[in-house]
């Protein structure tokens, strides 16, 4: 009886030695598949790291290009001004010379305006005073009835 108990629990043992093995096995082989399944990944994601170091690199390389050209054009546009108003500058005083000149003509037009006003309304007192004396002249030596037709 002895011998069948132990032979029962030998047996038992077996079962649970080997269940216990296949859960391990079982478990050993789950991992080995999640760890090929990471290092897949792993890889995946190194090659992709790598990529994107060198996306970044290329872009930094075309921005640092992008800021030469930035800095040159810069240049450029001062060194543009700069000539602009090397080229401006005497153009500048001849146009400020000729605005005083001007000034002065507009000056000079206004007052023969004003003389030419003050000649024009003497003028027409004396044109009205000739005529006065002249209606009295003719008026003293023509006769009545001249007068009066006149």
């Amino acid at each position: 009886m002895v011998n069948n108990i132990r032979a029962q629990y030998d047996k038992l043992a077996q079962k649970n030695l080997k269940d216990t093995e296949d859960w391990y096995q079982n478990k050993f082989e789950t991992i080995k598949v999640e760890e090929a399944q990471n290092n897949v990944e792993l890889q995946s994601g190194k090659s992709e790291l790598r990529e994107l170091l060198k996306q970044k690199q290329s872009l930094e390389i075309k921005i640092h290009g992008e800021h030469r050209k930035i800095y040159h054009l810069e240049e450029c546009v001062t060194m543009t001004k700069v000539e602009n108003g090397q080229h401006l500058a005497p153009l500048n005083k001849v146009l400020l010379e000729l605005q005083a000149e001007l000034k002065d003509v507009r000056a000079e037009v206004e007052r023969l305006v004003r003389n030419n006003k003050d000649l024009l309304c003497v003028k027409m007192k004396l044109e009205a005073e000739m005529d006065n004396y002249q209606r009295l002249i003719h008026g003293i030596t023509a006769d009545p009835e001249s007068q009066a037709k006149a």
